[in-house]
This record gives C-alpha cells, sequence and structure tokens, in this order.
C-alpha cells in the first residue's frame, strides 16, 4: 500500500488530485492542514509521499519541505508551485523534491506521481 500525505491550507486546492490518487486501490490517503500534525504524521505514520501545497500555515512548501527532510530525508515529497520549471528546480535544489505540481492539481498530474513513486516504493504483498 502506497501511503501518500496531502499538506495544505485548503483542502479544495488538492481535491481532484487526492480524489484521483483514491481512485487507486493500492493508495492510502491522509491530510494534514498544520505543520506540528504533518510532521507527526510523517514520523508516525511514514508516507511514502508527502504532497505540499503551496503554503503550510504561514510557511513556504519549500520552507516546510526542508523541515520535513530534517525529521526524515527518505521521505519522498511533491509541491505546488507556480514558478516556472527551471525557477522550481533551481530553488528546490538538494531538497529532494520527487515533482513539481501545478496549482489545482488534477488526474493527469496523479498518475505522473504515481508512476514516479513506482519504483521508489515496496510491492504489493500477494
Amino acid at each position: 500500500m502506497t501511503r501518500i500525505l496531502m499538506v495544505t491550507n485548503k483542502r479544495e486546492t488538492l481535491e481532484t488530485l487526492a480524489r484521483a490518487l483514491q481512485a487507486e486501490s493500492t493508495v492510502a490517503l491522509d491530510w494534514s492542514y498544520e505543520r506540528n500534525h504533518a510532521l507527526h504524521l510523517i514520523t508516525a505514520w511514514k508516507p511514502h509521499l508527502v504532497v505540499v501545497d503551496e503554503y503550510v500555515g504561514y510557511l513556504t512548501n519549500l520552507e516546510f519541505i526542508r523541515q520535513i527532510v530534517q525529521t526524515d530525508a527518505a521521505i519522498h515529497t511533491a509541491a505546488v508551485s507556480r514558478l516556472p520549471r527551471e525557477a522550481f528546480h533551481e530553488v528546490a535544489e538538494g531538497l529532494g523534491v520527487l515533482a513539481q505540481l501545478p496549482p489545482r492539481p488534477g488526474v493527469l498530474d496523479a498518475e505522473r506521481l504515481l508512476a514516479l513513486l513506482e519504483p521508489v516504493t515496496p510491492a504489493p504483498s500477494t
């Protein structure tokens, strides 16, 4: 089972992405709307991926991802960003961000995330 944590100030911004991810029977999804709660879930639940909206409380997503890396550097992250791709990769360098997502990511973004996660998540047990 692939565990994915959605971290956002406003659920509706990631809702379409979450619905598309949850349509997969191999995905378990949880939500957090607050930084400390999200960090607790990262430690306790050990998600394979944390999807971070543009802001988490007063922090930008990259500031929050730095905290995730300090908590558990093995956690994969995806970040919503309006920056052009090259600018995003420059500012996110060294954080190990698996994917940049557009504002209000959708079904195609979910498919891309699952494809990116496939080689880095354990195979389902039979």
